[in-house]
């Protein structure tokens, strides 16, 4: 529970980082969001390992 807690936090602050980026124009929109979909998609796997899509 404590691991899963953490890997939270640390997506919690990987989007925190990712919409400041793109707030500064410091990086192009488009990685923004491709990024951010990988770390949802990181997160939806913690959540539920069971239902693992690939």
């Amino acid at each position: 529970m404590e691991q899963r807690r953490a890997l939270m936090q640390a997506f919690d602050a990987e989007r925190t980082y990712l919409y400041d980026l793109a707030k500064r124009h410091v990086v192009n929109s488009e990685v923004v969001y491709e990024i951010y979909s990988e770390i949802l998609l990181s997160e939806s796997l913690v959540l539920d390992p069971q239902n693992q899509m690939i």
